[in-house]
């Protein structure tokens, strides 16, 4: 009869340890993850209210953010209910690593929709400054002076500048949105020639922009190809360089 009472005594202490855990993850993990999600939804209301159906904010944002709001108050649901169902007999150390789990990956798509939010403030060329990948490449014997200090100082995030080249790639790197040909050189032995730019540009996957700067391109297999722009004078380079990234949205 003793050993019974122990044993009783056991799992009632076990029972109330599982639903006093079960408290703290509501209360101390999944209300506050909750009361994100419902501030992401309220954000999301108050640029719908103040910007309206405008080109300030493309639907697409919307759209996508409205998507990852209901997949989190789903999922919530889904976890709560399965907090629900578990039993005297269930074990608390498996119970906690697997919310921690769940919590990293819930976690990590409320940032994600954060991010959401926060790219629909921004105007076209800000999106264009931080996002959008451009190589530089350049001919041996050429400098990257100019181009170094331009990128900087226009504050685009994601350019790389490679040393200079005898040569353009043979394999272009498609990660990139853009392959800037630096050919600003009054000297015609340290730029890439005409015959050069077509055969790399053949090469490039569709929807990658080949952008020149500097010489002149006169041949019109080249100039008249839709993934090809550029900007013969420094004054012209950043208003040219925003151009085609608004046209690569057509190109895609």
């Amino acid at each position: 009869m003793e050993k019974l009472f122990s044993l009783l005594r056991f799992e009632s202490i076990l029972a109330l340890l599982i639903i006093a855990t079960l408290f703290f993850l509501y209360y101390a993990e999944i209300e506050p993850i909750n009361q994100r999600i419902n501030g992401l939804s309220q954000q999301l209301k108050e640029i719908e209210f103040y910007k309206g159906d405008t080109l300030l904010v493309p639907n697409a944002a919307y759209q996508e953010l409205n998507k990852r709001i209901d997949s989190l108050e789903n999922n919530f649901e889904q976890k709560q209910s399965i907090l629900m169902k578990f039993t005297p007999l269930s074990i608390t150390a498996l119970l906690l690593l697997f919310w921690a789990v769940y919590k990293v990956a819930l976690n990590f798509a409320v940032e994600e929709a954060k991010k959401d939010v926060a790219r629909s403030y921004m105007n076209e060329e800000t999106l264009f400054l931080n996002e959008k990948k451009i190589l530089v490449l350049t001919k041996e014997g050429g400098s990257t002076e100019f181009v170094q200090r331009f990128f900087n100082k226009s504050n685009f995030k994601n350019h790389k500048i490679e040393p200079p080249s005898a040569t353009l790639p043979d394999s272009p790197d498609n990660k990139y949105d853009m392959f800037f040909i630096n050919n600003e050189n009054e000297d015609q032995d340290f730029t890439f020639d005409e015959g050069e730019i077509k055969k790399f540009m053949d090469k490039c996957k569709a929807g990658k922009i080949i952008f020149n700067f500097g010489k002149h391109v006169s041949d019109v297999s080249i100039t008249k190809n839709e993934r090809f722009t550029s900007a013969t004078f420094r004054s012209q380079l950043l208003g040219n360089l925003m151009n085609a990234f608004r046209y690569q949205k057509v190109l895609k």
